[in-house]
């Protein structure tokens, strides 16, 4: 059931907040769910003096914003998340006359506190996203779950909150706590650039053409802030990018290797076994 749903006429705002259903079987009785998702083109300036009742993960994916907390006043970039603990007292708007557009989920569960803090999230962390394409994608597949099926919608919804937070998990793992960089700081620049280059032949010189800086300083970055070398790093992304194809597409291992930036698929093979464990092939028995 839903309590309170919105959908704007130019689909870029919209929000739900279900009924949970508390019965043994139903999202109530899950360890983490969905409490109220949302999308807004223009957000409101919010204050809540005593928090919210609720953790929350919000999102900026156009505009900059203001967060105040803990007494320290933050810019929040473009494609820069925020995790606000439940009852922590904050207040946030957007800068200027210019829209400041964010998606938002929070979460409620009866294992909630437990499952955030396994993943770092057990205070106010400011992080910096790069590309939030696959946050989007759950986001809306969370959404249209909820309201397309009043009776297991939920359900679905918490079982994607899960990739979710993993997802989300993957930066605040490699970046310190309330820490904001800039969206056009030189880390920043090359991530972004690799995120829609990761199959091209990448070298470290290519990605100091982008951000500015010495081979030496780049490294120096990603160390300090990914603790990661940067060709790793892109390895990582390749690797990332052919486990959602071989799970997600009938393609053969070949035609993978390639798309994700292999021209070896020998190499891809040894490489994907190296992070994960298990060959491409065994990968989407196992998984698929």
């Amino acid at each position: 059931m839903i309590t309170e749903n919105k959908v704007e006429g130019n689909g870029k705002s919209y929000y739900v907040y279900p009924v949970i259903n508390t019965d043994p079987g139903h999202e109530g009785s899950l360890p983490i769910y969905v409490y109220g998702i949302g999308s807004n083109e223009c957000e409101r300036h919010v204050i809540r003096e005593r928090g919210y009742t609720h953790p929350q993960i919000i999102y900026s994916f156009a505009g900059e914003g203001i967060l105040k907390i803990d007494g320290v006043t933050h810019t929040i970039a473009p494609n820069t998340g925020f995790f606000i603990p439940a009852n922590v007292p904050h207040e946030y708007y957007g800068i200027s006359n210019e829209n400041w557009s964010t998606k938002w989920v929070v979460l409620s569960g009866f294992a909630v506190e437990q499952t955030l803090e396994s993943l770092g999230l057990d205070k106010p962390c400011i992080i910096s996203l790069g590309n939030t394409s696959r946050l989007d994608k759950l986001i809306t597949e969370m959404y249209y779950s909820i309201i397309r099926d009043s009776y297991y919608g939920s359900m679905t919804a918490a079982g994607l909150l899960y990739s979710f937070l993993l997802e989300f998990y993957k930066y605040t793992s490699n970046q310190g706590k309330i820490e904001n960089l800039a969206a056009n700081s030189p880390l920043n620049k090359v991530l972004a650039y690799i995120d829609l280059h990761y199959a091209d032949n990448l070298t470290l010189e290519s990605m100091c053409s982008v951000s500015d800086v010495s081979p030496q300083h780049l490294c120096r970055l990603f160390r300090r802030k990914l603790n990661i070398r940067p060709m790793e790093y892109i390895a990582k992304k390749r690797i990332q990018e052919a486990k959602a194809l071989l799970l997600n597409s009938p393609r053969n291992i070949a035609e993978i290797s390639r798309i994700v930036g292999y021209n070896n698929c020998n190499y891809f093979c040894i490489t994907f076994k190296k992070y994960e464990g298990v060959s491409p092939t065994e990968y989407r028995k196992t998984m698929g």
